[in-house]
């Protein structure tokens, strides 16, 4: 029966218009998460200076001993907190000795001694401790930097609340092998690179204490604003899967696309992808699903137009039980598509499946912060999606010009198969396991994961070398010693073709190549620069602002609109209105200005906001009118992509001529 089921019927069913959350919580009203068991190993514990009540993972217990200060020093039971944190513990009274026990590490301290012993893998070694350990009513309470220092935690202190939190690594982080991944980054000194991961969400408690030191670039898709107030939680939840599985280096930004009834649209969805695009993220997470429409093409056209620009997207594959390809937008191939498994492996009752299927990851019993800066345990392929994203951003870490094919490859190399031998619509590829990533990144003997990229070069090479035989063979008398600008020339020609077919990486690849026979070529330096600057493609042997100043030194026109764009896109917006009012005041009325003005329009026509941006300016500096709109309309079109767009820009310069 579930196989046939399976056969991806061609007939969609199509449902009403209402959009759902994915792990099990609808935006539109109160569906309760299941519950879970208490967990062996805690994620949070949370204590309170003087209290004795304390929280593991949300749940509350009781201390002997409420954490103090003594010596400007925070004091926390060890116990109760080794044990939490699924240490063994066992208390040698004659030694007055605590030793703490867990995997191949074990710990011993004395009482009254500023010396602790740890032996790992049958090495010993001595560690000093800022403040000895002392005896309670009858507990032993030790430093809380001995704990975040030597039993792999993350210490937050909230000086406002008196609040303590020590975050361990969620059971599904280790099993995807997360906390290896970290340590390895960490070892070779990587964890710095700078990922922004784009939580496209209902957006996130910023308050948060888990959250608040990872926020960047907060944004309301609806509201146009920064305002990412999280009233159902999700978003709350999906960051703090992420923040749990990534180096605090790695940060999160927040797109919240939900109005103020809990509803979101596919072009919401669609403009936050390309915010995060323009916002230059390493990655995209999309927790969210709705059953197919037609509107919902706008968002497997934005993911696909974001991969091609360098930025892989993970999506979940949704809640219903049902084919992926009737849900939105789980059904879009271009996304790393993701299912839920619980601890034994296995696939989520819950969970949807299909033809688009890449991975699996832990989706039940997951705990991770909610609302009220508190932490919940949560099912969901809600929850599996983001332990991929986290495991994408710990990638471009450790190779920042990783593509998302690439990514793809590494990510289904290295998974661990599930379900039936190979591809299967339920678990894709397998579960994620970084673990043999780093082991094999170790050892030098991952493969060439980069095979699709290289096998693409050669085969451009190869067109490359036939076209410049033919050339050569056809031209050379008539060029003699111009035939390599002419071959340039030729190159930029059929870079552009590929431009048009969406192939930037072969446009890109032309453009170098033409560069490379015709250094002075500027119309290949500038379109290889709008390449780069929009992020659909990454040089490794040119930059951005060089090919810009050569170009616009060598005298062309669109070179001086290419720069300013580059300087609107970092919010620049005094030198890129100086760069323009060069461009007007150099080539007003000529060939090159009406050049200009054409091509925007057309970029303008076609719903660009860069295209609305540059005729704005054109009519800033009266180098173009437009019956049909105002300048301010053409800025206020460009607010699409550049919200932070001043005021100043939308008003005209005094006409002098």
């Amino acid at each position: 029966m579930m196989k046939d089921i399976l056969k991806y019927k061609k007939n969609r069913r199509y449902f009403c218009y209402i959009l759902f959350l994915l792990c099990g919580t609808c935006l539109l009203g109160n569906v309760s998460a299941a519950e879970s068991p208490q967990k062996d190993t805690a994620t949070f514990i949370e204590l309170q200076l003087g209290r004795n009540t304390f929280y593991i993972d949300g749940d509350p217990g009781q201390l002997t001993v409420a954490p103090f200060i003594e010596n400007n020093r925070t004091l926390v039971p060890l116990k109760a907190v080794a044990e939490a944190l699924n240490c063994e513990v066992e208390w040698e009274p004659i030694k007055r000795q605590i030793r703490i026990s867990r995997n191949m590490q074990e710990i011993i301290l004395t009482v009254g001694s500023s010396t602790a012993q740890i032996t790992e893998e049958n090495i010993s070694k001595d560690v000093a401790l800022e403040t000895a350990p002392i005896i309670v009513n009858s507990n032993t309470v030790v430093p809380l930097r001995f704990v975040a220092e030597n039993l792999d935690c993350q210490v937050l202190w909230d000086s406002n609340e008196r609040k303590i939190v020590i975050a361990a690594m969620a059971p599904g982080g280790q099993e995807i092998g997360a906390d290896t991944m970290i340590s390895y980054l960490q070892e070779n000194q990587k964890e710095n690179n700078g990922i922004i991961v784009a939580v496209i969400d209902s957006g996130v408690e910023k308050e948060h204490m888990y959250l608040k030191d990872r926020i960047v670039y907060p944004y309301n898709i609806v509201q146009k604003n920064d305002d990412i107030t999280d009233k159902s939680g999700h978003g709350t939840k999906v960051a703090g899967v992420i923040a749990n599985c990534t180096m605090e280096t790695v940060k999160i930004m927040p797109i919240k696309v939900d109005d103020e009834y809990g509803m979101y649209t596919p072009e919401a969805i669609a403009e936050a992808i390309r915010y995060a695009v323009e916002k230059n993220a390493g990655v995209i997470n999309i927790s969210l699903s709705s059953a197919t429409t037609r509107n919902n093409k706008i968002i497997t056209e934005a993911i696909d137009e974001a991969v091609r620009k360098g930025c892989p997207v993970v999506v979940a594959a949704g809640n219903q039980k049902d084919d992926v390809a009737g849900y939105s937008p789980a059904n879009t191939e271009s996304a790393i598509v993701v299912t839920a498994v619980n601890q034994h492996n296995e696939l989520w009752s819950n969970s949807n499946y299909g033809s688009t299927i890449t991975l699996a990851a832990p989706g039940v019993d997951v705990v991770t912060s909610d609302l009220k800066n508190t932490y919940i345990t949560k099912d969901g392929t809600s929850m599996a999606a983001p332990y991929v994203t986290a495991a994408v951003a710990m990638l471009r870490t450790d190779i920042p010009g990783i593509t998302p094919e690439e990514i793809r490859n590494v990510l289904i190399r290295y998974a661990k198969d599930l379900g039936e031998p190979g591809w299967d619509p339920w678990y894709g590829n397998g579960l994620i396991d970084l673990e043999q990533y780093v082991k094999n990144r170790k050892n030098g003997m991952i493969e060439d994961f980069t095979q699709s990229t290289k096998e693409k070069i050669a085969l451009l090479e190869k067109e490359i070398k036939e076209l410049y035989k033919q050339a050569l063979e056809e031209h050379q008398k008539l060029y003699g010693a111009f035939f390599q600008s002419f071959f340039a020339t030729q190159l930029a020609g059929h870079a552009n073709s590929f431009y048009e077919i969406g192939d930037y990486f072969a446009a890109g690849y032309y453009l170098e190549e033409a560069l490379k026979y015709d250094s002075y070529h500027n119309a290949s330096k500038n379109n290889l620069a709008y390449l780069i600057r929009r992020g659909e493609y990454v040089s490794y042997q040119y930059r951005l602002q060089k090919l810009l100043d050569q170009a616009k030194a060598g005298g062309l026109s669109e070179a001086f609109i290419n720069d300013a764009l580059a300087k609107a896109a970092k919010n620049q917006w005094e030198e890129a209105d100086a760069v323009m009012a060069e461009f007007c005041g150099k080539y007003q009325g000529t060939l090159g200005m009406k050049t200009v003005i054409e091509t925007w329009k057309r970029y303008s026509y076609q719903n660009d906001a860069e295209g609305d941006l540059v005729l704005g300016w054109l009519m800033r500096y009266h180098q173009y009118e437009d019956d049909t709109k105002t300048q301010q309309e053409y800025m206020k079109g460009a607010m699409r992509k550049y919200p932070a767009l001043p005021d100043w820009l939308k008003e005209p310069v005094l006409n002098n001529g």
